[in-house]
């Protein structure tokens, strides 16, 4: 899809006044994670419960700091409070491990940031799926962590249905 027609699409979502639950993006030549960093701010987006994005182009960490709970860049202090799912298949390789961890973190757990005016009511990732150049020692420590998380609550708590789907792969492409 070139950058006219993504263009033509956020316009037409816009104007229809629509929300979307679900979006996967592909991303091809030509496109950039600065697009994909505009496009976060559409209004149509508010209620994105899954997100993927694929392609040939690689993820930078600003990314990573735009999905951040609550965001470390971009306009908005918040983006996809009810997100639940979320694939990022392609990571540029100098990512920040600490800010990809961080990000994990900071959606999965319902605490908020320390000072952050955002309200504690949001929705947990329940599952994520993320493909690194290298996978390292804390990713795979952190990796494991939530795994370790998910069972001690399920049986700590048999009626505990928050984290029965609970889940994150970090894979090394």
């Amino acid at each position: 899809m070139s950058q006219l027609e993504c263009d033509a699409l956020w316009e037409l979502l816009e104007d229809s006044h629509s929300t979307l639950r679900i979006l996967s993006i592909g991303l091809g030549q030509g496109l950039s994670s600065s697009d994909i960093l505009e496009w976060f701010d559409h209004d149509c987006l508010e209620n994105l419960e899954t997100l993927l994005i694929t392609g040939a182009v690689p993820l930078s960490n600003n990314v990573l700091l735009q999905l951040h709970y609550p965001s470390q860049r971009g306009r908005k202090e918040l983006y996809f409070p009810k997100l639940k799912h979320l694939g990022l298949i392609q990571l540029d390789p100098s990512i920040n491990e600490n800010d990809l961890i961080s990000m994990q973190g900071s959606r999965y757990w319902v605490t908020p940031a320390l000072g952050s005016d955002v309200p504690v009511l949001k929705t947990e990732l329940r599952t994520a799926v993320v493909v690194v150049e290298e996978k390292t020692h804390e990713m795979r420590m952190y990796e494991r962590m939530i795994s370790l998380c998910a069972r001690t609550m399920m049986d700590f708590m048999k009626t505990n249905r928050v984290w029965r789907d609970r889940g994150l792969t970090i894979t090394q492409a």
